[in-house]
């Protein structure tokens, strides 16, 4: 797939979904006055002389806010007057008011779209920013002092934040009056408007997931973070996208507030576990810990026969492991740029993104409408995937570098078996050939006694040159006590000191293989480049990480000429970090002071 298409494909839906609004015709009279909010609901706020003074001045379009121990919806009212000629009775626009509303003029009902809900009820299927056309009957609406009364629900629950992704209230456009045709005409265009605008957020969302399914199913074996990658498309589409669509063509078979709220719970653990699935930093203890705190509160949420007071309690509870889940996804992004990973700043791009838009109280408030987190989440899902196009790229381009690693690798390894086979079996076998000769023109028991001498010597460098080639030590035992073996064949060879300190462990033998070599590296590099006389073994679990350290009083190391090898492809460490690599483990290595080095390795079970 052409990813370098992706961003242009984006930014033209992007201009689409902004610039194909409907516009307003010019005969329209706009409300325009001081506008006044109260939470609660009585019948009574609709009436033209009721005191409004004590209610608190809102601006409009703005966001209202749930509160604590607030009912979850309010009344608007405004005051106005209609000094502006109509050919016959106008009608009323609401170009854009969040979820359910009454709307009254001069205390009469004169429209309402949606169901009021009763706290944390998610039964019905609302609409979110739908405008609203109602007629005016006729000589309802006066030349002077028109009180206009619109009750809307502003949340699902009583607690602070308790409110619908991307705010409540009326949040964009304004308030009009105007011909009735003109206004029906409007209305159309807008819902077709809001029609397109939902199928290209499905469509996106669609490709995302046909992207990872398809295009990239064989990385959900390979990176464990792929699955959440998966989960968190499914329900930010399911959640965000299409809720208009559903009201509009009357589909009642499904509870979308019902999905709405269980996306809105399930977000914050996807992005963390996205996160934790490459980073393994946390210990599965505390994981578990928080992950069950997360899911009983927020089945308690959802569970209807739970009292909305104690709801309000564990609303605070899931917000606050919401934020724990949120932060630690933000700081794998940073550690991840601060590592220099490949895909990292898109990452770190994605998650700041959706974290904007998810606190819409940050944004102004006519901004997007509501379609604030549907965009956020889809910039998000999207940097992910292009971080992910970066690593096909960026492992494209390292191929051939890695080829030729590989071929030179081996090169070097035949090169060594060659050298192995001339200089030390080779030459123990010329030698048994001239005894051999001498013996059976001499008869002498001395030539025999030095066959014997060669024979034995042939045999201990074939043995530890098939030693090298395959490390026999871990088939025939486990790691801990193949790694003391070889540590008391390295002390009877090198004449050097090991001290070691190895837990026993119940590894792979796959795993075991590999860890072998490692310690077999480590203990040339300290013995043959760092010439160390006392060298420091430590092998232990902790929690859900193998740990490897290996210390020596050796020169330490040039790290400028170990940089020149890794790059010029020669052996160095090269195929140490590569082994490490391939257990998904990492590595450190330091020069200790006054002399020496450290390598400490970590490997995640």
């Amino acid at each position: 797939m052409k990813y370098k298409i992706l961003p242009q494909i984006i930014i033209y839906l992007f201009c689409i979904l902004l610039f194909s609004q409907a516009s307003f015709s010019a005969d329209l009279l706009p409300l325009n006055g001081i506008w006044k909010f109260q939470y609660g609901d009585n019948r009574a706020w609709s009436h033209v002389d009721f005191d409004d003074s004590d209610w608190q001045h809102v601006k409009v379009p703005s966001l209202i806010k749930q509160l604590d121990n607030k009912p979850i919806d309010g009344w608007y009212r405004l005051k106005f007057d209609a000094d502006f000629q109509f050919d016959k009775p106008p009608a009323l626009l609401i170009d854009s008011i969040r979820h359910v509303d009454e709307t009254w003029l001069n205390g009469v009902r004169i429209g309402g779209k949606g169901v009021f809900e009763k706290p944390w009820s998610f039964t019905q299927t609302n609409p979110i920013e739908l405008p609203r056309v109602y007629s005016i009957p006729e000589g309802l609406l006066e030349r002077n002092n028109n009180v206009l009364a619109i009750h809307t629900n502003i949340g699902f629950g009583m607690s602070q934040g308790a409110m619908f992704p991307g705010g409540a209230g009326i949040l964009r456009g304004g308030l009009y009056l105007g011909n009735p045709d003109n206004l029906e005409n409007y209305l159309q265009k807008r819902l077709i408007s809001i029609n397109s605008i939902d199928v290209i957020f499905f469509t996106l969302g669609l490709v995302e997931i046909f992207i990872i399914l398809f295009l990239l199913r064989d990385s959900i074996h390979i990176f464990p973070e792929f699955p959440w990658l998966l989960f968190t498309s499914i329900i930010m589409l399911l959640g965000t996208a299409g809720h208009d669509f559903f009201y509009i063509h009357n589909i009642q078979w499904i509870s979308i507030n019902l999905i709405l709220i269980i996306s809105l719970l399930c977000m914050p653990l996807s992005v963390a576990l996205y996160f934790l699935a490459q980073y393994q930093n946390i210990p599965k203890f505390w994981v578990k810990m928080i992950v069950l705190i997360w899911g009983v509160s927020s089945l308690l949420i959802i569970i209807p026969t739970i009292s909305s007071h104690l709801k309000n309690t564990i609303w605070y509870i899931w917000m606050l492991t919401a934020i724990i889940f949120f932060f630690y996804a933000l700081l794998c992004a940073l550690i991840g740029v601060y590592e220099k990973r490949i895909g990292a700043y898109m990452q770190l791009f994605g998650v700041i993104i959706f974290l904007i838009s998810i606190r819409t109280q940050w944004l102004p408030d006519a901004f997007l409408g509501h379609r604030n987190v549907q965009i956020g989440s889809m910039i998000y899902r999207y940097a992910l995937l292009f971080a992910y196009f970066q690593k096909i790229k960026y492992m494209q381009i390292d191929y051939k570098n890695i080829s030729k690693r590989v071929i030179k690798i081996a090169d070097d390894i035949y090169s060594d078996i060659a050298r192995e086979l001339h200089d030390g079996i080779g030459q123990h076998l010329a030698s048994l050939k001239l005894q051999v000769k001498l013996a059976s023109l001499q008869g002498k028991n001395t030539h025999l006694n030095n066959i014997n001498t060669e024979l034995n010597k042939s045999l201990v460098d074939f043995r530890r040159l098939l030693s090298g080639l395959h490390p026999v030590l871990i088939d025939q035992h486990d790691i801990a006590t193949a790694l003391k073996l070889e540590s008391l064949h390295k002390k009877k060879t090198c004449g050097i000191n090991i001290e070691l300190r190895i837990s026993k462990l119940k590894l792979d033998k796959h795993f075991e293989h590999h860890l072998f070599r490692i310690y077999q590296e480590c203990m040339n590099n300290a013995i043959r480049h760092g010439k160390a006389d006392n060298i420091k073994l430590k092998l232990y679990q902790k929690e859900n990480k193998i740990i490897l350290s290996i210390s020596d009083n050796g020169k330490g190391f040039d790290s400028l000429k170990i940089a020149k090898e890794n790059t010029s492809g020669g052996l160095g460490l090269v195929s140490l970090k590569e082994r490490v690599s391939l257990l998904g483990g990492r590595i450190t290595i330091r020069n200790n002071k006054p002399k020496g080095t450290n390598i400490l390795i970590i490997f995640p079970i």
